[in-house]
C-alpha cells in the first residue's frame, strides 16, 4: 500500500495539512499526520491515522529547527504504508502520482529530488563558518564523494532494511552534528534537517535526479499549475541550474496564504463540507501592495518591502544601488527608481536576469565577493542610496558578514540601508561603521532594516591643522614657495579629498596647488587663492608629459606629487621641508595603507612615488618625466639617484600619506598593465559619460587624522606590552617612534 506522511505543528498546518489528505484523497492514497496533540474531530476524519510527537526528543533547541527535525520520525510512523512520501505541510497533490511511486521504487530505496553538488567552500544548510562539506567530511562522507542540495519537503522510501538503516543514520546525525559545531563554535548551533539528509544520502552513496516529485512554486519560473487539469510545470534555477520540472505535487512553502495557494486549495475543496477557515481569510490589502515574487529565507519580507517604500518616499530616492537583487528590487521599481542590482552567486545572476528581463530602468550586473569586494566597471559613481542585503553571511571575515559590501557602497551613496541587523555579523558591521564615523538609525516598523548614513563633510572653515607639531626649518634661508602638481582624469570624487587634503595642510609659508585636467568632456571650476585649475581642450599623449605640464604651471621652488586619489597628512609639507637638509629631496620609506574602509593598523614599508618631494633645480637637472603612458614616475626616481636622493627612517608618529590602491570605486592605472593603462582609462571614463561643469567640493569622507593616530596608539601600546613581558636583563630602552 502506498500513502503519504506529513507533519502539522498548530493549527494553522494542521488546516493545510488537512487539504493536502483532501488533494491526496482524490487519486485514492491516504495520509498519516505527525502531531504534538491529539487531533480535533472535525479534521480527524482525513487522515489515516495520527502519529503523536509528544516526548519524542531533539538534538535541537532551536523550535523552528526542532520542529523540522521530527521528520526523523517519519519511518516509525508510516508502518502501514509499503511505500512512502512525507511531504510538507503547505503542500497539494495536483498530479496523480501512481506513476511516481513505481519510477522511485525501481530506482532507490530513498530518493528525494536532487540539485547540484555543494561546493566546497559553500556554507549550504550549515551555521556561520563552517561549511557543508567539512560537516559531511567530519561525518565520514569521503572527499571525492558529492553532497547534494535538495528539496527538505520531501523524502520517498520503500520500507525495508536499507530504508530503516538510512533513517537511524538520519536521526543520529542530529546528535552528531550538534557536537561536532558545538566543537568547532564553542556554542550550540542549531542543525538543519536538510544537511543531515543530504549527508545521510550521501554517506549511503545515493545519487540523486532532479525528479519530477514536489517541487516549490516560490522562486519557480515559466509556472503553469492548474489543478482541474492536472497541469504543473515550471522551471528552476540556482540549486536547479534551470531545469524545467512536471512535478506531482506544488510545494507552496509558507505561512502566508497566497492567491495561488488559496486557489488551488478551493478546487481540492470543492463539495467537501470540511470547515479550513485559514483557506478563507480574506486578502489584507495594503497601500503599497506587496511584492508579486514569493518570499524565501532570504528576501524582505511584505513588512519590511513596505517600511522600505516609505523610506524610498520620504527620502526622495530616485537611484539606488543593490547588493542581492529578489523581492526588494520589484519594490525599488514600482517606486519609479533607476536600479543597479549586483549578484555574486552566478546562478542567482542568471535567475534574476530571466525573471526581470526587458525592464529599462534595472540593469544586473555581477561583483565579486571578496575582500575588497570587486565591481563592474560600468557602475555609475553616485547613488542616492545603497540597499545591502548580500552576501547571504556564510563567510564574514572577522565577525563582519556584510562589511565588505557595506565598504564598496559606502563609495557610491552616502546613505546605506542595511538588511538582517538582528543577526550578529550585520550587528558587528554596524559597530564597524561607526568607528568611521557613520551613524546608524532604525527604520520604522522594520526591526531588520537599519539606515547608516556618512558623517558631514567638515566645512572648510572648520578644517583642523595638527596642533602642537613645531618644525624645524632653520635650514632654509627662507620657507620656501610650494607648488603641488595634481594631475586628474574624471574622478572627480576623489579630487575632492585631494584637494580637502591640500587646504588641511599646516604650512604657514607660501604654497600653490596646481590641477591639470586633460579630460575634454570635463571642466573643473574651484575659486580659492592657493588653488589654480588648468583644462585642456585636448588629452595629453602620455602621463609623463601631462606630470611635466603640471610642473611647468607650478611657480613654486619646491614640487610635490599630488595623487588625486590618495590623502595626505595636515603635516606632510611641513615634515617633508623640515626633513629635506640637502634642499633637493626627501621621501619616508612608509606609508600607512587605506585597507576595509579604514588605516591598516600597521605601515607598510614602500617608496611610492607621489608621497616625496624634491627641488625644481633637481627636476631640471635630470630632465623631468620621460613621455612614457606608464612607469614614468619610477624612471624619473632612477634619473634621481646619485644626485642627492634621500629616504629616510620615518617616525611613526610622522607618517603622512594613504596610499589608496583600491576601496577607491575609480580605476588605478597601473592596475591595467604597463601599455593598457593609458587606453584603459580612457574607456573606463568614456564608458561612465564623464561630462560637464564639475564645482569642486573639498572634503573627506573620514577622519584620516584621527584614524592614524588611532593607529599609532595602538601600536604604541602593543609594543609597550611586549616589552613589559620580557624579562628584566631585556628591558633595554625602545624607541617606540619607529
Amino acid at each position: 500500500m502506498d500513502g503519504f506522511v506529513t507533519l502539522a505543528i498548530g493549527e494553522r498546518y494542521l488546516q493545510m495539512a488537512a487539504a493536502f489528505a483532501l488533494s491526496a484523497r482524490r487519486f485514492g492514497y491516504e495520509t498519516i499526520v505527525m502531531v504534538p496533540e491529539a487531533v480535533p474531530r472535525e479534521y480527524s476524519t482525513l487522515f489515516a491515522d495520527t502519529f503523536p510527537l509528544e516526548g519524542r526528543p531533539t538534538a535541537n533547541e532551536h523550535p523552528v529547527y526542532a520542529i523540522w527535525e521530527m521528520k526523523r520520525y517519519a519511518y516509525e510512523a508510516s508502518a502501514r504504508f509499503s511505500r512512502c512520501a512525507f511531504v510538507d505541510a503547505d503542500s497539494l497533490m495536483v498530479r496523480n502520482p501512481q506513476r511516481m511511486f513505481a519510477e522511485l521504487a525501481r530506482e532507490q530505496p530513498i530518493h528525494t529530488p536532487g540539485g547540484r553538488a555543494v561546493r566546497r567552500d559553500e556554507a549550504w544548510a550549515a551555521p556561520h563558518g563552517i561549511t557543508a562539506r567539512q560537516a559531511a567530511e567530519a561525518m565520514g562522507v569521503p572527499a571525492e564523494r558529492a553532497v547534494q542540495t535538495l528539496n527538505g519537503g520531501f523524502l520517498f522510501w520503500q520500507r525495508g532494511p536499507i530504508a530503516e538503516r538510512w533513517f537511524t543514520d538520519y536521526g543520529q546525525l542530529f546528535g552528531r552534528l550538534s557536537k561536532y559545531f558545538e566543537t568547532r563554535r564553542g556554542k550550540r548551533c542549531a542543525v538543519s534537517d536538510e544537511l543531515c539528509a543530504a549527508i545521510a544520502i550521501a554517506r549511503a552513496g545515493i545519487g540523486l535526479r532532479k525528479s519530477d516529485t514536489s517541487i516549490g512554486v516560490w522562486d519557480a519560473s515559466q509556472l503553469q499549475l492548474d489543478m482541474g487539469s492536472q497541469q504543473f510545470r515550471c522551471v528552476k534555477h540556482y540549486y536547479w541550474e534551470g531545469h524545467a520540472f512536471q512535478p506531482y505535487i506544488a510545494h507552496f512553502g509558507s505561512s502566508r496564504i497566497s492567491r495561488l495557494y488559496r486557489q488551488c486549495a478551493k478546487f481540492v475543496r470543492n463539495g467537501s463540507d470540511m470547515p479550513l477557515p485559514v483557506f478563507d481569510e480574506p486578502e489584507v490589502s495594503h497601500a503599497a501592495p506587496p511584492s508579486r515574487l514569493p518570499a524565501n529565507p532570504y528576501s524582505l519580507s511584505d513588512d519590511e518591502l513596505r517600511a522600505l517604500r516609505k523610506f524610498i518616499d520620504r527620502h526622495k530616492v530616485q537611484s539606488v544601488l543593490e547588493f542581492g537583487p529578489g523581492r526588494s528590487t520589484e519594490c525599488l521599481l514600482d517606486a519609479g527608481c533607476q536600479v543597479v542590482s549586483l549578484e555574486y552567486d552566478s546562478h542567482w545572476l542568471a535567475h534574476y536576469r530571466s525573471l526581470f528581463a526587458n525592464q529599462p530602468r534595472l540593469k544586473l550586473g555581477a561583483f565579486e565577493n571578496r575582500e575588497p569586494v570587486t565591481l563592474p566597471d560600468w557602475l555609475p559613481q553616485r547613488f542616492d542610496l545603497a540597499l545591502v542585503d548580500s552576501p547571504r553571511g556564510d563567510h564574514a571575515k572577522g565577525g563582519c558578514s556584510r562589511l565588505n559590501t557595506c565598504l564598496a557602497a559606502a563609495a557610491h551613496a552616502d546613505l546605506i540601508l542595511l538588511h538582517d541587523v538582528n543577526r550578529q555579523g550585520e550587528r558587528a558591521t554596524i559597530e564597524q561603521l561607526r568607528t568611521l564615523g557613520w551613524t546608524c538609525e532604525p527604520v520604522p516598523e522594520a526591526p531588520k532594516l537599519a539606515a547608516l548614513r556618512r558623517p558631514s563633510a567638515i566645512p572648510i572653515a572648520q578644517r583642523a591643522t595638527a596642533p602642537g607639531r613645531d618644525y624645524d626649518l632653520s635650514h632654509w634661508p627662507a620657507p620656501p614657495r610650494v607648488s603641488c602638481q595634481c594631475i586628474t582624469y574624471g574622478r572627480t570624487a576623489l579630487l575632492d579629498e585631494a584637494v580637502e587634503s591640500f587646504l588641511r595642510q599646516d604650512y604657514r609659508g607660501w604654497k600653490e596647488l596646481v590641477i591639470l585636467n586633460d579630460l575634454p568632456s570635463l571642466t573643473l571650476r574651484f575659486d580659492h587663492p592657493q588653488v589654480k585649475v588648468v583644462n585642456l581642450p585636448a588629452r595629453l599623449r602620455s602621463i609623463g608629459e601631462k606630470r611635466n605640464a603640471c610642473v611647468a604651471l607650478c611657480a613654486g621652488d619646491v614640487i610635490f606629487p599630488w595623487d588625486d586619489d590618495d590623502i595626505s597628512l595636515p603635516h606632510r609639507i611641513s615634515y617633508s621641508l623640515q626633513q629635506m637638509a640637502n634642499h633637493r629631496y626627501f621621501k619616508p620609506d612608509r606609508m600607512w595603507t587605506w585597507r576595509s574602509g579604514g588605516v591598516f593598523p600597521a605601515p607598510k614599508p614602500a617608496l611610492a612615488h607621489a608621497m616625496g618631494c624634491w627641488s625644481r633645480e633637481l627636476f631640471n637637472e635630470v630632465g623631468g618625466y620621460p613621455h612614457l603612458q606608464s612607469g614614468q614616475d619610477a624612471a624619473l626616481e632612477h634619473r634621481f639617484e646619485g644626485r642627492g636622493r634621500t629616504v629616510e627612517r620615518t617616525p611613526l608618529a610622522h607618517l603622512f600619506y594613504v596610499y589608496r590602491y583600491a576601496e577607491t570605486a575609480s580605476y588605478h592605472l597601473s592596475a591595467y598593465g604597463y601599455d593598457r593603462g593609458y587606453a584603459e582609462v580612457a574607456r573606463y571614463v568614456h564608458e561612465r559619460n564623464v561630462r560637464g561643469v564639475y564645482d569642486i567640493k573639498p572634503a573627506w569622507t573620514h577622519d584620516y587624522s584621527a584614524l592614524v593616530a588611532q593607529a599609532v596608539t595602538q601600536l604604541t601600546a602593543a609594543a609597550t606590552g611586549n616589552a613589559s613581558r620580557k624579562s628584566p636583563a631585556d628591558r633595554r630602552p625602545r624607541d617606540f617612534t619607529t
